[in-house]
């Protein structure tokens, strides 16, 4: 199977250079005198008409034959920059990186990053992030996104600086410049200036009710992002994406029907509020009878994909959910998951695994 990185080779091999550049030519971050705040309104445009997903940065080498390289940054000079994408890199493929790392490619006589970073497609912005010390992913930004009555977010990690005009609630045109790439963490091990990078996130939100819920789990614990803690976002691959929306516009629903599964749970829930806000990823829904239950699919990284409701007999078991299904292949090539385990012959959630079923279930 072709990879993703590599199909835009064949769209070049297929309708040549040119091709691309039409597409391309208007990527980049605008000169802020030309960008409105208050004027578009996300997913308001019909498909066929609507822009294309830009990049978040003038470093498009991902588009080249073999320049994944010159793409992704890799977390240590020693790794490869397959440490940089999406999935199970880290920690030789024990733990779960869920965004990229996108290079810099520019930089000033000191040897500073100097990237502009902007946003990738109409949106609002939700969260802004200034105080490094309170994530881990630095100074960042969260924008809100709908395409076609899918929603879904977009994050810009360790920025250097964030742009003034760049406040909550402020709607944004795709390539309206956010900030500056950087090096900014709250972690034990600094980013080096070598590894100036954007760590960068394409993803859906798991619960609206996300502060409501957080002192139920963590007891002493501080929540200092609101509903747009990383704890409450879920990665997909966003290399993929971006990619895929130069040759077709990417269907969102389409592309989780597409996902492979790790698993089945059967939530004992009447609604959940992950599926209010995507019903387009219900089915077997009847207008008549409200289900007994929902039995939910989910990818390696536990994206809820789809929610088939049930209707079974009227008494609820003991259990909030029970897990139907795994499919062992998946799990086994996806082993940074760390959603579940195999206790015998009955699979059960580990304490991540828990932790997001009780996130997901909460109203």
């Amino acid at each position: 199977m072709i990879s993703s990185y590599q199909q835009i080779s064949v769209a070049r091999a297929v309708y040549g250079l040119p091709f691309l550049c039409l597409i391309f030519i208007f990527i980049g971050c605008e000169n802020d005198e030309h960008n409105s705040t208050a004027e578009p309104q996300p997913g308001t445009s019909e498909n066929i008409f609507r822009p294309s997903f830009t990049f978040p940065t003038k470093n498009r080498a991902l588009l080249d034959d073999n320049g994944s390289e010159n793409f992704f940054t890799p977390t240590t000079k020693a790794k490869t920059w397959t440490s940089g994408t999406f999935g199970c890199v880290r920690n030789s493929g024990s733990r779960l990186h869920e965004g990229i790392d996108i290079a810099s490619i520019e930089r000033d006589q000191n040897n500073e990053p100097t990237d502009p970073v902007c946003a990738v497609f109409n949106g609002v912005v939700v969260h802004v992030n200034r105080n490094t010390a309170t994530s881990n992913f630095g100074k960042y930004i969260v924008l809100y996104h709908n395409l076609d009555g899918f929603s879904f977010y977009s994050l810009y990690a360790h920025l250097s600086k964030i742009d003034q005009n760049i406040q909550i609630g402020a709607q944004l045109h795709g390539g309206k410049k956010l900030g500056v790439l950087g090096t900014t963490a709250n972690t034990r091990e600094k980013i080096e200036n070598w590894r100036a990078h954007l760590h960068f996130e394409i993803g859906v939100q798991i619960n609206s009710k996300f502060e409501d819920w957080f002192p139920t789990w963590y007891k002493d614990g501080k929540n200092h992002h609101g509903n747009w803690s990383g704890l409450n976002l879920l990665g997909l691959d966003p290399a993929d994406i971006l990619i895929e929306d130069q040759s077709k516009k990417i269907d969102f629903v389409e592309r989780f029907a597409s996902e492979p599964l790790l698993c089945r749970v059967r939530v004992y829930r009447k609604k959940i509020d992950y599926f209010e806000r995507y019903k387009q990823l219900c089915v077997n829904v009847r207008t008549e009878k409200e289900p007994l239950a929902w039995d939910i699919s989910f990818n390696f990284s536990g994206v809820p994909l789809r929610a088939e409701a049930f209707y079974g007999a009227k008494n609820k078991p003991r259990t909030n959910y029970t897990v139907l299904e795994v499919d062992e292949n998946v799990y086994n090539q996806h082993r940074c998951s760390g959603l579940l385990f195999k206790r015998g012959q009955k699979w059960e959630f580990t304490s991540k695994g828990q932790r997001l079923m009780n996130l997901l279930i909460y109203n």
